[in-house]
């Protein structure tokens, strides 16, 4: 899904998720989010009904990671039960900030990692913390 949705788009609809309690699945795939990123995740995570967030493919830089492991700690409140975050170049330090918010989180049963930069010790992080993790049933590391 190639589109031009950028901040003021995103934002909109994350704001309208706050009190939309129909929509389910949100994707914002390959969108041009970047200066509200964490404002549009930190929004998107705190709604009760969505089962699905798909920010794959987005280039919002390293940094935003915290804001999505805070939508992984929220989400332990919530129904979201499947995180896509692939190629969206998190390293591994973004890994482990990402690893901690899965330990702790019992919603989530489908989270893909794929086409990042975890290497072998951002896999030992996920590797803890999906030690204690009994939700996550599916997990995509493919080229890392």
């Amino acid at each position: 899904t190639d589109n031009d949705i950028r901040d003021e788009g995103a934002l909109a609809l994350a704001n309208m998720m706050v009190s939309n309690k129909t929509v389910t699945d949100i994707e914002l795939s390959t969108s041009k989010i970047s200066d509200d990123a964490k404002r549009i995740v930190t929004v998107l995570g705190a709604n009760k009904s969505l089962t699905t967030l798909n920010f794959a493919h987005l280039d919002i830089g390293q940094d935003c990671a915290l804001a999505f492991a805070d939508v992984l700690a929220i989400t332990a409140m919530n129904a979201t039960a499947e995180v896509n975050l692939c190629n969206m170049n998190i390293g591994i330090k973004d890994m482990k900030i990402i690893a901690t918010a899965l330990h702790n989180n019992k919603t989530i049963t489908s989270i893909n990692l794929a086409f990042n930069n975890v290497g072998d010790d951002g896999a030992k992080e996920i590797a803890t913390a999906l030690g204690t993790n009994k939700s996550v049933s599916i997990l995509s590391l493919t080229d890392n």
